[in-house]
């Protein structure tokens, strides 16, 4: 059992886009599972999302900063462009056995125009899980960040986001990557005290660095 996502077959919509459904598929060949930083399976509903850091992922200060920087697909619901049946989240998907299934998600995140100014084609994608649910992601104790070069938005065709392609320590940008036991071990968010701290710091530093020059 893996833990992954595929970007399905685009298709064409109106005469301006192509949209690109990206569906999960927890089943689909071997892959690295997303577990708690103490290696257990993630609560069920734990949301994971999906999108871009167009500018970059800032330093890991805090929810909201790093939350700001990013942009999700299908978690809006007044937005067409940024498709339906989102956000994907932690999920049983194999009744018979609900423990065997535990760390994996499903779903699908349909209709999403690439031709959005948000979602260029070739723009990369981003995996992003938190130990929360969606209605409360900024209480998350715990966080992941990963992606893989190849996983961009296309322009037409199928792009597939499973994890079995984070090979090494540099694909995972906030969590531990364990390549022996096939893992991606989430880290803790920082205290709002420690972030607090964290961003005077940089910012004194930024101070003294130029008044350096």
């Amino acid at each position: 059992m893996t833990f992954g996502a595929v970007v399905a077959a685009a298709f064409a919509g109106d005469a301006e886009a192509a949209l690109v459904n990206i569906g999960s598929n927890s089943f689909s060949g071997a892959g690295r599972l997303v577990t708690t930083s103490d290696g257990a399976p993630l609560p069920f509903g734990s949301i994971v999302r999906i999108g871009l850091f167009p500018t970059g992922i800032p330093a890991a200060t805090s929810f909201s900063a790093v939350s700001a920087a990013f942009v999700p697909i299908g978690e809006s619901s007044t937005d067409a462009n940024d498709g339906t049946n989102g956000p994907l989240t932690i999920n049983d998907v194999n009744t018979p056995n609900p423990t065997a299934a535990r760390g994996h998600y499903a779903g699908t995140i349909n209709a999403v125009q690439n031709s959005d100014a948000r979602f260029p084609i070739a723009s990369r994608l981003y995996v992003f899980v938190l130990n929360a649910p969606p209605e409360t992601m900024s209480l998350a104790t715990e966080w992941a960040i990963f992606s893989d070069a190849s996983w961009t938005i296309p322009a037409s065709g199928t792009r597939t986001m499973a994890t079995n392609a984070i090979t090494d320590a540099s694909e995972v940008f906030l969590g531990t990557y364990d390549g022996t036991n096939a893992k991606i071990l989430m880290v803790p968010v920082p205290e709002p005290g420690v972030a607090m701290l964290s961003g005077v710091f940089g910012l004194v530093m930024l101070v003294g660095g130029r008044r350096r020059r």
